[in-house]
């Protein structure tokens, strides 16, 4: 003989005010998460006023009903803080909606009801015995529009990783429920990072988000979206994360910046460098943000305009020396002879044929700081003894104190350098006429 069991109901201490922004849509959404949960298949239906949201799992037990309680979960699936058919329940008791259940050993009732404790209206719960044996059938009053509502809520995707959603620009999805909307991005995203999103899934932890996000987009290989990516005309969410390109999807990014910019291309750095640049036949990226810059440059090993200067200055900056005639060497000697005499240390010089990294075609000499070396042409020797002599010590004194032409502070070097020199080159005659003078 079977014991027939009473039906029971209890008393729930909680308030209809508890988490007082979730609609009925939220309630419908949190029921079909726990469905996808079981990873067991599910079904949901719409008929007469009611929403049947029925999986084949194992059920769940009384205490599951807790708040705080229930199943652990993984990574893949989206409960977790254990509360979610609670406040589904209480959701719909508060504005007064039929809302029940039924699962293995026990069928259950949630409603408003008032409290011969607290003097208020709380949550109830009532329960049935039963003899399903496998399974969670959940029914609630709401319209066919609320339920479709909360079915858009989630994507349908086979995978459990983590992935871009180009059809929902915008919206952010956790274990492939959508949370919220990120503001200024040019696709949606579905991520595992359930600490991206508060309880209520309404605050997104930003950090969080973009890290998401960033490992997303290390895995893309999809010419359209990174034609995207690169080709934007303004700057979005994808461009504030750094993306570490993974070596399997280079050479589709690769690909895509050739169709885009050809087999020449740099990064912009300067108006200088970038004009050069352009009249040697490259095509200058300008990236939208400093990620995006520092993607390009540390991960896919796209230069800089200053470092497509400088690989042509090592191919076009040799000793050129050799090539000079006789006339044009004594002139040299004599006029680093000088400037050495007055620096008192040897001069960091090379002969070249060409300064031609420089947009001043008339530039005769130049100070490269990071080579620590004075370049001139031979040009610059045919200007005779007087101008020679002059370039190399103004060059020196670029060197020696780092300011540029055209500066207070360099005209200030040069001035003490000019100084130094007439007060060297004349000190025997200065001291013999300061003698004179004092006598």
């Amino acid at each position: 003989m079977t014991e027939t069991i009473s039906k029971v109901k209890t008393e729930y201490p909680i308030s209809s005010n508890y988490c007082a922004k979730w609609s009925v849509v939220e309630g419908i959404r949190e029921i079909i998460a726990n469905a996808m949960d079981t990873k067991q298949s599910y079904t949901i239906q719409w008929h007469d006023g009611y929403g049947y949201i029925e999986d084949t799992g194992r059920g769940f037990p009384k205490e599951c009903l807790i708040l705080g309680e229930g199943e652990e979960k993984n990574d893949t699936q989206i409960g977790q803080f254990r509360e979610g058919l609670k406040i589904a329940g209480l959701v719909f008791a508060r504005i007064g909606r039929s809302f029940s259940g039924s699962t293995v050993g026990y069928d259950f009732q949630f409603y408003m009801g008032a409290s011969a404790v607290f003097d208020c209206d709380v949550l109830f719960m009532e329960f049935d015995p039963n003899d399903r044996w496998a399974g969670t059938l959940i029914k609630f009053e709401c319209s066919e529009s609320e339920l479709d509502v909360a079915k858009s809520l989630f994507l349908t995707h086979a995978t459990d990783e983590p992935f871009l959603v180009p059809d929902r620009p915008g919206q952010l999805f956790i274990n492939k429920v959508f949370v919220h909307s990120i503001d200024n991005a040019m696709y949606g995203y579905n991520i595992a990072d359930k600490n991206a999103a508060n309880r209520d899934r309404s605050i997104l932890n930003m950090e969080h988000v973009k890290k998401a996000i960033s490992r997303i987009w290390e895995k893309i290989d999809n010419a359209e979206y990174i034609e995207a990516y690169l080709s934007a005309g303004e700057q979005y969410i994808e461009h504030d994360v750094i993306v570490h390109v993974s070596e399997l999807c280079k050479p589709a990014w690769y690909k895509v910046l050739a169709r885009l910019h050809g087999s020449k291309y740099c990064l912009f750095d300067t108006p200088e460098n970038a004009h050069q640049i352009i009249e040697w036949g490259y095509q200058v990226i300008t990236p939208i943000s400093w990620d995006q810059a520092y993607t390009l440059h540390s991960y896919l090993n796209v230069p800089y305009c200053a470092d497509v200067l400088s690989e042509r200055i090592k191919e076009d900056y040799v000793d050129y020396m050799p090539k000079l005639s006789p006339q044009q060497l004594r002139l040299y000697n004599i006029a680093v002879n000088i400037a050495t005499a007055y620096y008192e240390e040897p001069i960091n010089i090379m002969v070249v044929e060409k300064l031609s990294h420089l947009t001043d075609s008339d530039c005769l000499a130049h100070t490269d700081h990071e080579a620590n070396v004075i370049r001139i042409t031979p040009r610059l020797i045919d200007k005779g003894l007087k101008v020679l002599t002059g370039a190399i010590v103004h060059e020196q004194t670029h060197l020696l104190h780092g300011h540029n032409d055209a500066t207070r502070a360099f005209e200030h070097d040069l001035t003490s350098v000019i100084g130094d020199l007439i007060v060297k080159l004349n000190k025997h005659e200065l001291l013999q006429r300061s003698a004179q003078n004092n006598d």
